[in-house]
């Protein structure tokens, strides 16, 4: 008869199986921490990808229409009196800007001491379209159109603003022609806080600029046929990292310079009017 043989079977005791539970869960964790952190991060980077963008897009309508200020495109048939008399009212903080042309003035503003800051406005006279569309017109608004009219010339007014719409802050442009009603209002590029703008004016016989000065400051017609540079400066909402020790979200307080922004600045010359006569 065999005899039979009982082995010692020995398994994890439930101790040993709740310390490696435990230590499955640590490991876990971290790696999952990681992982979020990862996201995040990458979530940051894209935000700020697309902040350096809108910064980029902006700065460029702005400049293109800026420097556009008082153009004309035929100075036998126009002249700066092609720009009339012109007033908008509406505009700025609260809704109670005046902006006030004079004939032949090219630029006028709102000074805006807090934000959503200040407003801009350029104007100029775009020339006849081209009748078989194969010329196209360079003068462009900041809705990005140009004039169609292949019979007249049409002024324009471009009227930069920071304005929300619903929870969106946005630069947005709102476009006049030949002074008259129904203007068209774009919404350019979100994410904008605060704007600030000051205006250099040129009192010699060169276009070199003596000071810059704000709209409220800025007080003649004459003044503003004088201004050769507009200085912007734009705060842009940085994102929000999503963890402890990131950056805040600009919401939170109410100065642009204190809170969480990040500010682009630039000069825009106008009419290739910058620097000295030779």
């Amino acid at each position: 008869m065999r005899a039979s043989h009982h082995h010692a079977q020995r398994g994890y005791t439930l101790i040993e199986l709740s310390i490696s539970i435990i230590i499955a869960l640590f490991l876990m964790g971290g790696l999952l921490t990681l992982v979020m952190h990862t996201r995040n991060t990458s979530t940051v980077q894209n935000q700020m990808q697309q902040l350096q963008e809108n910064e980029r897009i902006a700065m460029t309508i702005l400049a293109n229409v800026i420097q556009e200020a008082g153009y004309f495109p035929d100075p036998t048939n126009n002249t700066t009196t092609s720009l009339i008399n012109e007033t908008e009212t509406g505009y700025g903080a609260g809704g109670t800007g005046v902006l006030a042309f004079g004939v032949g003035q090219s630029l006028a503003g709102v000074s805006g001491a807090a934000a959503p800051g200040a407003v801009v406005a350029a104007r100029f006279v775009a020339p006849v379209g081209d009748a078989s569309g194969v010329i196209g017109n360079s003068i462009i608004t900041c809705g990005g159109t140009t004039n169609t009219d292949t019979a007249a010339t049409h002024e324009f007014t471009n009227i930069f603003q920071i304005a929300t719409v619903g929870t969106v802050t946005y630069l947005q442009c709102v476009l006049i022609k030949d002074g008259g009603g129904n203007p068209q209002t774009v919404n350019l590029v979100p994410g904008l806080y605060d704007m600030r703008v000051w205006y250099g004016v040129a009192t010699g016989t060169d276009n070199n600029v003596a000071e810059y000065l704000t709209a409220a400051t800025v007080t003649s017609t004459n003044n503003w046929q004088n201004v050769t540079s507009v200085k912007i400066r734009l705060y842009f909402q940085l994102p929000k990292y999503g963890f402890s020790g990131g950056q805040v979200d600009s919401a939170a307080t109410s100065s642009a310079v204190t809170n969480q922004t990040q500010y682009v600045e630039r000069v825009i010359g106008l009419m290739s009017r910058v620097g000295v006569n030779t």
